[in-house]
């Protein structure tokens, strides 16, 4: 828990309201008191988002919100590692102000500003965020108040405390570790009194480990040095750093309750100093006796062995040396110790869009459309593919077009794209033309093979679109890449079954090509057990029962197939024949093997066949 004081911004009253903010790992919130707002509009009171309102009780205005909601915002320092979300609270103050005619009133409004800190360490654990409590907290008392403070501090001159951007401070186990804490009043003839301090994993209190530095008023630790302090309102304290034995992270926060009291007043709690809790007697309230929880953390421990041996390993390609831990640590999305590290396959937690399949890629993964879809508008359509070769003149074919990662094909690619999507713009296909797709360069000047993708509703002719598009260069006079139309344009289907990247056919499932996208149909003896077998078969195939899956081999095209059928039927006929009587003499020609064709387009076959739906279009 980390808190803190806020102060109006454009307030106009004599005194400036002051609020209590609280944060943790996942929220925030901001707590008035209601007298503070005597002059306010509780009612109208809320945050960036006009939605986000107060919860009012008796005593108090409070506002909470995640880190995500009501309008907070997030501004990242990349230097040290932190993040900052704030918010506003915004209020109507009431002003009725008299003029000639009579009383007027006139509406303001009032804006406060507060915000939490935290402490980002990935090198810990992915997206941690770690709290970084304020220094001071505000207790209200009367017409003043008090401010408690706590800081860390570099040395036991405690002349320099660490700022909010230098945590997590880094301190070695044994390593001494400074922290004071003092009260800033109005008055004087204060004391302060440091009641408990204890050592905790976390920011937030109540939980199970502990560990306590000062107990009712009492040095609870051997190594526990309090230093001489020039004022009654302040302690100054030293102790050599430890770090928790049976926790996963490296960190402490250190919890101080602490109080101030006249310091006149012989009988007050500050007065009874340590004492044992079974037998403190009950203060006497001199009047101003308050109390208040501060927090300071968090503290990276560091273990000297690691220290020493810092990243002595040559960390992984994909892993870099934390200089926090000591350690090699895998980057984002790879898995491993930091100096064996491996790609982790996202696309086995990730659920992508409808019709969207997840590729997973080296330390990544996309979301895409599914063979047989191009994204239209942000969603996955329907699309059918053709494929044409174009000649530019104005280029000359280099080994480096063939080197899909040179810059010189990137340029290419980028360049040749453009224009041919605005020259088939020109032609019938305008509104139909989702992209066009640069699948090679080959020489010949440069030949540009290429694939056009439609929408399947459209009323395509290839043979009309070649026409055009020929018309269509002839007026560009061959664009600034002098495109050769002498030899003709063709524009054909294109055969997805050509490159298994392109569908998403089963491994146990043939791909038939068909007039602008592919069909996929299981292979002999496994079933078809796809999501959608209707309209999209052969992308789920399982052994059928009794089968073994080892059997029969992977299918990756029509031909394989086949191949696996014509095996099929051959042993079937051999073993046919060897229960035959001997002396038949076989007849050549009667035993004929089934013969499936394996050309784009489909011909009738005996029932042996593997294809099935072939007509569905996918």
């Amino acid at each position: 828990m980390c808190s803190g004081r806020l102060m109006c911004l454009a307030c106009q009253e004599e005194r400036q309201i002051q609020g209590d903010v609280s944060c943790n790992s996942t929220s925030m919130w901001v707590s008035f008191r209601r007298e503070d707002l005597a002059r306010h509009d509780e009612s109208s009171m809320h945050l960036r988002d006009p939605s986000c309102i107060a919860d009012i009780s008796n005593t108090h205005v409070t506002f909470s919100t995640a880190l995500d909601e009501c309008g907070t915002t997030a501004a990242e320092n990349g230097t040290t590692n932190k993040i900052v979300y704030t918010n506003d609270v915004f209020a109507h103050l009431l002003q009725i102000t008299p003029d000639g005619a009579g009383v007027i009133t006139r509406t303001t409004e009032d804006r406060w500003t507060f915000s939490c800190h935290y402490v980002r360490d990935d090198s810990v654990a992915v997206g941690a965020l770690f709290p970084v409590p304020a220094s001071s907290v505000v207790i209200l008392h009367g017409d003043g108040s008090f401010t408690f403070s706590m800081n860390l501090y570099r040395s036991d001159r405690f002349s320099q405390p660490y700022g909010q951007a230098d945590f997590p401070v880094e301190v070695s186990v044994n390593e001494d570790l400074y922290f004071g804490i003092s009260v800033e009043a109005a008055g004087s003839g204060l004391v302060l009194f440091v009641d408990n301090c204890r050592a905790m994993p976390s920011s937030t209190p109540g939980g199970s480990t502990e560990y306590y530095i000062i107990k009712d008023g009492c040095h609870q630790d051997d190594t526990l040095q309090e230093f001489t302090s020039a004022s009654a309102t302040s302690a100054q304290y030293g102790i050599s750093a430890f770090k928790f034995t049976n926790e996963s992270l490296p960190y402490v926060y250190l919890h101080c309750d602490v109080m101030v009291c006249l310091e006149n007043n012989a009988d007050s709690r500050c007065d009874q100093g340590c004492v044992d809790t079974r037998r403190r007697r009950r203060a006497t309230d001199g009047g101003v006796e308050e109390r208040a929880t501060l927090v300071q953390g968090p503290i990276l421990i560091l273990v000297p062995d690691d220290t020493q041996d810092a990243c002595a390993e040559s960390c992984h390609l994909h892993a870099s040396c934390s200089p926090s831990t000591g350690r090699c640590v895998c980057e984002p999305g790879w898995v491993g110790d930091g100096v064996h590290c491996q790609d982790f396959d996202e696309c086995t937690i990730v659920s992508c869009g409808v019709h969207q399949r997840c590729v997973n890629k080296p330390g990544s993964h996309v979301c895409e459309c599914m063979p047989g879809y191009m994204e239209v508008d942000g969603s996955c359509q329907v699309a059918h593919a053709y494929r044409s070769t174009s000649r530019i003149l104005a280029r000359s074919f280099t080994p480096a077009l063939e080197d899909h990662g040179s810059q010189e094909y990137r340029d290419l690619v980028s360049e040749v794209t453009s224009t041919l999507e605005s020259l088939y713009r020109r032609t019938s296909l305008a509104g139909d033309l989702l992209s066009v797709i640069i699948i090679a360069f080959r020489p010949g000047s440069v030949l540009v093979d290429h694939v056009i993708n439609i929408r399947a509703s459209a009323d395509f002719s290839p043979a009309m679109t070649s026409d055009e598009f020929k018309v269509v260069v002839e007026k560009a006079n061959g664009t600034a890449l002098d495109i050769d139309i002498g030899s003709g344009v063709a524009i054909m289907d294109y055969d997805e079954c050509s490159d298994p990247e392109k569908t998403d056919c089963s491994p146990h499932a043939a791909c038939l090509n068909t007039v602008g996208s592919f069909s996929c149909s299981c292979i002999m003896g496994y079933q078809d057990k796809s999501p959608d077998v209707a309209s999209r078969p052969g992308r789920v195939c399982e052994p059928e029962a009794g089968v073994s899956d080892s059997w029969v081999p992977a299918a990756t095209g029509a031909a394989a197939a086949a191949a696996v059928v014509i095996i099929a039927i051959a042993t079937i006929t051999y073993l046919r024949r060897a229960n035959r009587k001997r002396g038949l003499k076989n007849v050549e020609g009667r035993n004929n093997l089934a013969f499936v064709n394996t050309t784009s387009k489909p011909v009738e076959t005996v029932n042996s066949s593997p294809y099935r739906d072939c007509d569905s279009g996918f």
